[in-house]
């Protein structure tokens, strides 16, 4: 898959995830997590250009961020630490997961 088409999926992957239709939202909440969980550095990649992007709708370029904005800063004690030992491993530490 290119950039361009990947761009185009995430952004109607994002609008189905605002969908009213219960069934179409809850393939969208579950494709959003198997790319966070199959590459969680393409995924937050994807989300930023996203946001960035000021041709997208803005309904998209909102959640992205809103979800971006979750993942860099999980509520959920067990995301934070899986979170940081991923950014961790990617930066070559292997030091603490202090703040």
């Amino acid at each position: 898959m290119t950039t361009a088409e990947g761009a185009v999926g995430l952004t109607s992957v994002l609008q189905s995830a605002q969908s009213p239709d219960a069934a179409l939202r809850g393939q969208a909440e579950q494709h959003l997590q198997q790319l966070r969980e199959n590459n969680h550095a393409q995924f937050v990649a994807s989300l930023t250009e996203e946001l960035c992007d000021e041709s997208k709708p803005i309904d998209t370029r909102r959640l992205a961020g809103l979800i971006l904005k979750n993942e860099l800063d999980a509520k959920d004690e067990a995301r934070k630490v899986s979170g940081r030992q991923r950014r961790s491993r990617r930066e070559g530490g292997g030091g603490s997961l202090g703040p």
